[in-house]
């Protein structure tokens, strides 16, 4: 028993001791776990990301293999810090990169490094820590799938056998293990150990890329790998350059066989109009005499790349003084190795000519292809761009437009002149066309405009008036004219000129007397809003009629049987006027037109406001979007006017209208679908008249719009809008207009729309989807801007005629899907 109280004697000591440790050291524990718990969860978040990065490698791969390009680039934001990016593309989905800066390796501690390497075969192949990362049969692994190979053609009557199917890429796979990187080559299936993960103290971060570059160019976003691979993967900007490049050049080809077509048929150049795109003239557009005008680019070449090189398309006249296409300096062949015409030839007796050919080009997989067949085949002709430079349009040296001819200088030195030929033409000094006394003699001096020198002019009088021509040189003079006692009634003198190619007559109208009046004052008439006749009194001996702009016509008209030949009184009548104070220039003038009075008729309104009519009952109201929020009146006897806070709906008819201005000088809308305003109708069908200016302003006569997107929208939907309000502005802002009547469906006739200074948008979609609108308005600007008429009459599916289009200068989708959907 002794022996035994002695054992325990000793045990109860030590287990006390193992108490008291385990209290002292519980703390210490604790946070050890707390610590290793982190270090796993970082090094899960380190090979997801690694995963991700490799399958996002991959895309990157792919899409340079596949033609793709990169169209944005938006930064992955972290506390604060860019830890990556989001990648999307126009052929692929989008990807995910994070370019963690690798951490220092802990002891013994290893973050593996995948990237990709292409090898000499010019296939991608996965690389481990710089190595190639082989499969488990000791065979490189493919980063991107390739073309199995053709198979081979059978005997006659048999089918060849199947080619083989190429080769799928393979996605690395990482993972952590027991401490351990595991990376699997097949899917997950089996894993092959690739080091320690984490020492005992350091900690690895993300080293797949290590430098991102999206800035430096607009043309290619780099990506940076860790062992210092450079992948470069072009943009959409890039890739949008190459289209207008491709587009160009295939424009200038054809450019090319026109001019060399027109040089031997005594063919002219009558005008030359530069082709203008953000302010920066690229181009011209050529009218000839004779035949079809043509469009040609200018561009001046770029510096190519390494690699990248534009193919030179020109003309050459060989040994048999036929015109054949030159690629490169030498003879463009086709299929069968033959030189490919330019320009048709005659044939032989009983046999027709061989037609020209024009070739085509086009950039598929950032290669050039030309083809010599109207695009059934193609020849591949090298590398589209570079990797750092940037191809120009070179097939125009240059073009110089001189006084009487146009110089085409080819890329490869060849010159092609071609005659200047303005359209004939004579002007005479407006100062000497005037009425002239009997017994009187005067010089009306003339300028002829012509393209050839060989020129003759004769002059013929009619009645008791003779003329004579004196030249001064072969396009200036004087036609001496001499009148007799008296001047009979439309007394005139035949001009004749020509000059071998054209002939043109004018006639010059001579007279006696003038059209006058008593007095300046009686020249202007003033009319109350009540409307009613106003008499027009002039003096005359010769018939005259009154002539009545077409935009005022639906207020002014001819009383009948007012016409005289002595002392002549035309009176005319004036509609009363419920809207704004309205102005109208009248002419009257004799049979010819050559010789004018004007009278300005001047009516009072009610008020400078828009009248809103319905042909039954309308209720109207006003969305505003985005807090805009236009300051309103409106009132029903244009007399008591009441502030509109938006939340009344407000009824109207024919009989009781509603009438509505505006105190907005800095514009009535701010921003194109975020802070504008619009009205919204139900009812029956409605008209508006009055001056849509009266929203900016009722006081003052406003004829410039103060603000972008002013009137965006304002009437979009309007079901039952018949009759617009005026568009009095002469100068535009961006987007005014846009949208305006869109989707009007009731509308039939469009406002009289007088600007000349336009700006980006400011017609856009402007009638777009009005399916009843059969006239278009006059469009008298002759300077576009970009988008000015984009979409303007888009669906209008009742217009079948187009208005003229004299704009001489053009831009960028100045005319995008102006008349798409119309019957024009």
């Amino acid at each position: 028993m002794k022996k035994i109280f002695c054992r325990w004697l000793l045990v109860i000591p030590v287990l006390a001791a193992f108490v008291l440790a385990c209290n002292d050291e519980e703390t210490d524990y604790g946070d050890r776990i707390s610590d290793l718990e982190g270090r796993v969860t970082e090094l899960e978040t380190l090979y997801g990301r690694m995963n991700t990065n490799v399958s996002s490698l991959r895309t990157i791969v792919e899409g340079l293999q596949g033609g793709d390009y990169i169209t944005a680039v938006a930064p992955i934001e972290q506390n604060g810090t860019t830890t990556g990016y989001t990648i999307s593309f126009s052929k692929h989905q989008p990807i995910t990169i994070y370019h963690g800066t690798a951490g220092n390796d802990g002891k013994d501690g290893h973050t593996p490094v995948i990237g990709v390497r292409q090898a000499t075969d010019d296939i991608w192949y996965w690389t481990l820590d710089g190595e190639w990362l082989l499969d488990s049969n000791r065979q490189k692994i493919k980063a991107v799938g390739t073309d199995g190979e053709d198979g081979e053609d059978g005997e006659d009557g048999e089918d060849g056998e199947d080619g083989e199917d190429g080769e799928d890429g393979i996605t690395p796979q990482l993972k952590i293990e027991d401490g351990y990187w595991f990376v699997s080559t097949d899917e997950g299936q089996t894993w092959t150990q690739a080091g320690k993960a984490t020492g005992e103290d350091g900690q690895d971060g993300d080293t797949m890329f290590s430098k991102i570059d999206y800035t430096t160019s607009t043309d290619y976003v780099v990506f940076t790998l860790a062992d210092g691979t450079e992948l470069k993967v072009p943009t959409w900007y890039a890739f949008d350059r190459l289209s207008q490049l491709v587009n160009g050049m295939n424009v200038n080809i054809q450019g090319i066989q026109a001019i060399v077509n027109n040089l031997p048929q005594m063919t002219y150049i009558t005008s030359v109009v530069p082709v203008v795109e953000d302010g920066k003239e690229i181009g011209y557009i050529i009218h000839f005499s004779n035949n079809e005008s043509i469009t040609i680019y200018h561009g001046q070449d770029g510096q190519s790349g390494s690699g990248g090189e534009t193919p030179v398309i020109g003309v050459r006249q060989d040994t048999d003084d036929i015109w054949y296409w030159t690629l490169d300096g030498e003879w463009l062949l086709d299929s069968d190795g033959q030189k490919v015409k330019a320009v048709g030839t005659d044939g032989e007796d009983g046999e027709d000519g061989d037609d020209g050919m024009t070739p085509q080009l086009k950039i598929e997989n950032e290669y050039w292809y030309v083809s010599t067949d109207e695009g059934e085949t193609w020849t591949q002709l090298g590398k589209a761009t570079g990797e750092d430079g940037q191809d120009g349009d070179a097939m125009f040296q240059s073009v110089t437009v001189g006084d009487s001819d146009v110089t085409f200088v080819m890329a490869d030195g060849q010159t092609f002149v071609v005659k200047f030929a303005s359209a004939l033409d004579i002007e005479f000094d407006e100062a000497d066309l005037v009425v002239m006394p009997a017994n009187a003699s005067r010089d009306i001096h003339y300028t002829i405009t012509s393209g050839l020198d060989d020129i003759l002019i004769e002059a013929i009088g009619s009645g008791d008036i003779m003329a004579n021509v004196v030249r001064t040189d072969a396009r200036t003079g004087v036609i001496q004219i001499q009148t007799d006692a008296t001047i009979p009634e439309y007394s005139k003198v035949v001009v004749l000129v020509t000059n071998g190619s054209q002939t043109i007559m004018r006639t010059l109208r001579f007279e006696q007397e003038a059209i006058e009046v008593e007095s300046e004052e009686s020249i202007t008439k003033d009319v109350s809003n009540d409307g009613g006749e106003v008499v027009l009194e002039f003096f005359s001996n010769v018939a005259c009629h009154v002539v009545i702009p077409e935009e005022v016509q639906s207020w002014i008209s001819v009383a009948p049987g007012t016409r005289a030949l002595t002392r002549q009184t035309i009176v005319l009548i004036v509609q009363p006027n419920s809207g704004a104070n309205r102005n109208a220039m009248i002419t009257v003038e004799d049979e010819d037109s050559l010789v004018t009075l004007s009278f300005l008729i001047c009516q009072q309104g009610t008020g400078n406001y828009l009248v809103f009519t319905s042909e039954g009952t309308t209720t109207i109201a006003l969305n505003n979007t985005g807090g805009n929020a236009p300051v309103l009146y409106y009132s029903t006897d244009a007399s008591n006017w009441t502030q509109w806070d938006y939340t009344e709906f407000i009824t109207f008819t024919r009989e009781s209208p509603l009438y509505l201005y505006g105190d907005n000088p800095t514009g009535f809308s701010k921003s194109y679908m975020v802070q504008f305003s619009q009205f919204m109708a139900t009812g029956d069908n409605f008209g508006i008249e009055g001056n849509i200016m009266s929203l900016i302003s009722h006081t003052q006569s406003v004829t410039t719009i103060p603000s972008a997107y002013c009137f965006c929208s304002l009437f979009e939907n309007c079901y039952g809008l018949t009759v617009v309000p005026e568009l009095p502005a002469t100068i535009l802002a961006e987007g005014c207009y846009s949208r305006m009547f869109q989707g009007c469906t009731s509308l039939t006739s469009a406002p009289e729309l007088p600007a000349t200074a336009l700006h980006g948008s400011c017609y856009s979609g402007m009638f777009s989807g009005c399916t009843s609108l059969t006239t278009a308005p006059e469009l008298p600007a002759t300077t576009l801007a970009p988008s000015c008429y984009s979409r303007m009459f888009e669906d209008c599916t009742s217009l079948t005629t187009a208005p003229e289009l004299p704009a001489t200068i053009l831009t960028n989708s100045c005319y995008s899907r102006m008349f798409y959907g119309a019957q024009v």
